[in-house]
């Protein structure tokens, strides 16, 4: 079958997002007072949201509930297709629930590949279609945040967000048309003359992009 989801979310992540934390920001610039505290958790917070942006993904762990819909062709007929559901969150933690048009499924019904987030209907332990016009998984998916002693973030999203919120943070204190300074004896500063110019298609410098590249959602 060919289907449409509708996801809705059953337990949700502590918000905000934060990707890194207060304590990993400051030990990484030598911050030792408190005074900007709240300045710095806007920052990741912001950070953390571009990471969101660029990955397309919601990374914080929550419980969802995302029903399929079997779609209907010009003619009327339903489209057979053999391929597996495509799971909205990853990874997936936990299957709770299984129901095919009200029926649930027994723990041998279905297969789901954690790390991509594809969920397979299985027959005999064999790949088989998904079949039924309405089809309802409650599920567990993503990624237990920084600040939890059993986080699982992948190091390199807690790299670049705080990079990310380091880019932020001097950006907030300095002109962004400089382009170069010389100090020793107050020398000189050039400017970037015309638009300001970024690495990548996202904005982001070349190494955060590229470090971001592995985790955005390209399964459609």
């Amino acid at each position: 079958m060919l289907y449409s989801a509708i996801l809705s979310v059953t337990e949700a992540a502590e918000t905000p997002i934060l990707l890194t934390t207060l304590e990993a920001f400051k030990a990484q610039m030598g911050i030792t007072v408190s005074e900007k505290d709240d300045l710095i958790e806007q920052i990741i917070a912001r950070a953390s949201g571009r990471i969101a942006d660029t990955t397309r993904r919601v990374l914080a762990r929550e419980t969802v509930a995302e029903t399929f819909r079997a779609r209907l062709n010009t003619s009327g007929m339903v489209t057979p297709e053999a391929a597996p559901l495509i799971l909205a969150r990853y990874p997936v933690s936990s299957i709770q629930s299984v129901t095919v048009d009200g029926e649930a499924l027994a723990a041998d019904g279905y297969e789901v590949d954690p790390a991509s987030g594809l969920l397979y209907r299985l027959s005999s332990g064999f790949w088989c279609s998904w079949t039924g016009a309405r089809i309802v998984v409650a599920y567990t998916a993503g990624y237990i945040l920084p600040g939890n002693s059993d986080t699982n973030l992948p190091p390199a999203l807690e790299e670049a967000c705080l990079g990310i919120a380091r880019m932020r943070w001097f950006n907030d204190s300095r002109d962004p048309l400089v382009k170069s300074e010389d100090v020793p004896d107050v020398g000189s500063t050039q400017y970037w003359v015309g638009d300001v110019p970024t690495a990548s298609s996202s904005g982001l410098p070349t190494d955060l992009a590229d470090t971001l590249e592995p985790y955005i959602d390209r399964r459609l």
